[in-house]
């Protein structure tokens, strides 16, 4: 069975980077293990048409024009499609819904949408027509279900998970070069939907150290900065640190903290995920602003802590209690590195795929 892939970033490029071990492989939404079900994998290249990629940029509704009309002239080449965001598709669901399109689309979910009655006749008419959607969170798979009345027999749901072998190569790699401390700062790192002005208000009267490294738009500011916190970002670039710098950071950290705009415009996405997994990769004890589309319980499964949106003080709080507890915030972060092992790894989530994807084929 042969699959086409897509996603609205070049998996062309990431899986080359992958297979020579340059890049994780988690952010190729479970793909790795298609061989190994049966599944012959297609990567569909990125981008062709730019003026359509363009029209799709203003016409979000249509999903990626660029890549669904080249997928319309080339249906005879494939068996099934499987996207790494179901925004993609919407075009080509439509059109399977309506009898218009023969072939099946798998599509992974991270994201949902405010409720609405425009939103409820798009999930309806356009949503619907995929085959299987993918949930990364219960919560997303509840919402798809009871708010946009999705059939129960198109949601799964299998928990992501992060590339471990890859992140653990990078450190042991730097630890090779020199000794890693247990260095007492605390790590922030990240540019998606972040609230950095919360988080260096809460420490900017303390004596805690706070390293962030971020882009100069997620940049908190500067009235916010104090001498014990450094901020870290390249004006003409997005990532700042190379995969190995940043793991190495990890590593060092006392714990990590994620400060989340969790607003209601975002509060519909698994944002804070990606750095939550990393934190947990290098078994560090996390601080994260309250997502429930997460998926992971960091005080239910002993991890980390919760903060509320803009919560000044909740994060100097819950930061003094782990900077105040060692022996605590180190037993959060083993936990969570087992829970990593046992679950929430790259392994675990792409066999998820590669079986739903096969089953439903057969």
């Amino acid at each position: 069975m042969k699959v086409l892939f897509l996603n609205n970033y070049p998996m062309d490029e990431k899986w080359r980077m992958w297979k020579e071990n340059l890049t994780a492989g988690h952010h190729l939404w479970g793909v790795t293990q298609f061989e190994k079900y049966g599944l012959e994998l297609r990567i569909l290249p990125h981008e062709k048409y730019t003026f359509l990629k363009k029209i799709s940029e203003k016409l979000k509704l249509l999903g990626n024009l660029d890549q669904q009309l080249r997928i319309l002239l080339k249906q005879n080449e494939f068996d099934a499609i499987y996207t790494g965001h179901y925004y993609n598709t919407f075009l080509l669901a439509f059109l399977r819904r309506i009898g218009l399109f023969k072939k099946p689309i798998f599509a992974a979910a991270h994201q949902s949408l405010p409720t609405s009655p425009f939103v409820r006749l798009f999930f309806k008419y356009v949503v619907q027509g995929h085959d299987k959607l993918i949930c990364l969170s219960p919560r997303i798979k509840q919402q798809f279900q009871n708010d946009f009345q999705i059939s129960q027999e198109k949601l799964e749901f299998i928990d992501w998970g992060i590339d471990l072998p890859y992140c653990d190569k990078l450190v042991i790699d730097k630890e090779k070069e020199h000794q890693v401390d247990d260095s007492s700062f605390i790590l922030s790192a990240g540019k998606t939907h972040r609230d950095y002005n919360t988080l260096t208000q809460a420490l900017n009267d303390t004596d805690y150290n706070l390293r962030i490294y971020c882009t100069k738009d997620s940049a908190p500011d500067s009235s916010y900065v104090s001498n014990n916190i450094q901020v870290t970002y390249d004006e003409e670039k997005i990532v700042v640190l190379s995969d190995e710098e940043i793991y190495k950071e990890h590593k060092e950290s006392y714990a990590v903290a994620i400060p989340l705009d969790a607003n209601n415009h975002n509060s519909h996405s698994m944002i804070g995920i990606t750095s939550l997994l990393d934190s947990m990769a290098m078994g560090k004890a996390s601080i994260v602003t309250r997502n429930p589309q997460i998926g992971i319980d960091i005080e239910q499964e002993g991890i980390g802590i919760w903060v509320d949106n803009g919560d000044v003080e909740g994060w100097k709080n819950a930061i003094t209690y782990l900077m105040e507890n060692p022996e605590e915030a180190k037993a959060m972060g083993q936990r969570a590195r087992h829970l990593c092992e046992a679950k929430y790894n790259l392994k675990t989530f792409s066999d998820g795929v590669g079986k739903i994807v096969q089953q439903a084929l057969n």
